[in-house]
């Protein structure tokens, strides 16, 4: 399509994968004490952005730190729905196996382990509801949803944060 909103989600998450996978190429190449910390930072991005591209255009093309730039536009976008849920769920689960619970620094707006859970239960919970090629639901994964309650019921008990009471106050 040349419909510029459409155009423009897709180029705009294309380009934060980008630079995703520009700041993971580098970071393997260095070593410092913080180092699997920003990895994580850098996959929950790209994980957050996959998200999106699944969820608005299904099919896409995964592009990783290790595909060189100028392969770019030999990627098919013939993954399965699984396949692709799979490499967004990695990076999530990577991002929530290394990212802290808090930052020391007393940083906003970076990820933590209980935002990467969150995440993680989110994408579980869209991936659970299996599609057929014409969007019907055909099936339902029963361990995915498990595992969201448990996620979820993790974030609730241990990161400090609580829901709203009255769903009016979001």
């Amino acid at each position: 399509t040349d419909e510029a909103g459409v155009a423009g989600k897709w180029e705009i998450e294309y380009q934060c994968i980008s630079r995703t996978n520009q700041a993971l190429f580098f970071l393997d190449k260095v070593d410092f004490h913080e180092k699997n910390t920003r990895i994580a930072e850098m996959r929950f991005l790209r994980a957050n952005n996959y998200f999106w591209l699944k969820v608005n255009f299904r099919y896409v093309p995964f592009i990783d730190e290790f595909v060189a730039i100028e392969d770019y536009k030999t990627i098919s976008n013939d993954l399965t729905d699984e396949e692709l849920w799979g490499k967004i769920i990695e990076d999530l689960r990577f991002a929530v196996a290394n990212l802290p619970e808090a930052h020391e620094d007393g940083a906003v707006g970076r990820p933590t382990k209980f935002a990467a859970q969150a995440y993680l239960a989110k994408v579980l919970l869209f991936a659970a509801y299996e599609q057929d090629i014409n969007n019907q639901v055909v099936s339902v994964n029963q361990e995915r949803l498990n595992e969201v309650n448990t996620l979820c019921d993790e974030v609730l008990q241990n990161s400090g944060k609580a829901l709203f009471d009255d769903f009016a106050e979001n």
